[in-house]
């Protein structure tokens, strides 16, 4: 990491730093202010590279029973909403993300479900004996178990899930899947979170959620 240069008003002699401890505090405090901001910019730059991905196609045969491809196609256009099949788009491992693993008992694979811009969520599928590394990341996160009985490890805790649990992974938790049947496949639904907590959802005048259409009563 290089130091960032300093303008004329911090101009610093190393007399005046050997002599006035004031002096070098404030130099201290400026170097540490530059590396801070050199920091922060690597990091805006980092977050603003393109993603290689491609966002996954509306399912459109479940439109067919009851509405025209022209209907939905207008709709789409004013809120671009989408029905997704896992099962119809690119599947990936560790390579999408730039990393690689030892043993193909690592070589779990997940399929995006949404666009990018909406939200990282999708499916991951571990065939009998497969596992998930134990690994962690800054956003949390939430699996929804499908199908099966993997072991999940939370911070050194190991946890028999089943079908229908919903397991929460804070940021950084040290978390990863065993699948341990001989038989069974596991799917488990997953979707990173915000670490905004201005931005997460919660009930509340600002949900702004409100019925559109009349509720019959019988």
């Amino acid at each position: 990491m290089k130091f960032l240069s300093t303008a004329s008003d911090s101009d610093v002699s190393v007399q005046d730093l050997k002599q006035n401890e004031g002096v070098r505090t404030k130099y201290r405090v400026m170097v540490e202010s530059s590396i801070q901001t050199k920091d922060i910019q690597n990091l805006a730059e980092e977050e603003n590279e393109p993603e290689n991905t491609t966002d996954p196609e509306h399912h459109t045969p479940c439109n067919d029973e009851f509405h025209q491809i022209e209907e939905v196609q207008k709709s789409r256009q004013e809120f671009n909403w989408k029905v997704v099949d896992p099962f119809a788009g690119k599947w990936e491992s560790w390579e999408a993300i730039g990393e690689s693993v030892p043993h193909p008992k690592y070589e779990i694979k997940w399929t995006n479900c949404a666009d990018m811009s909406h939200a990282w969520t999708g499916i991951m599928i571990l065939t009998p004996g497969q596992i998930e590394p134990l690994h962690q990341h800054s956003a949390p996160m939430i699996y929804y178990i499908l199908k099966g009985q993997p072991i999940v490890t939370l911070n050194g805790i190991k946890n028999r899930t089943s079908t229908w649990h919903c397991v929460s992974i804070p940021s950084f938790c040290p978390h990863g899947v065993y699948n341990d049947s001989e038989t069974e496949e596991v799917a488990v639904a997953w979707c990173y979170l915000t670490t905004d907590e201005k931005a997460k959802p919660r009930p509340g005048k600002s949900f702004q959620w409100k019925f559109l259409q009349e509720l019959d009563s019988e």
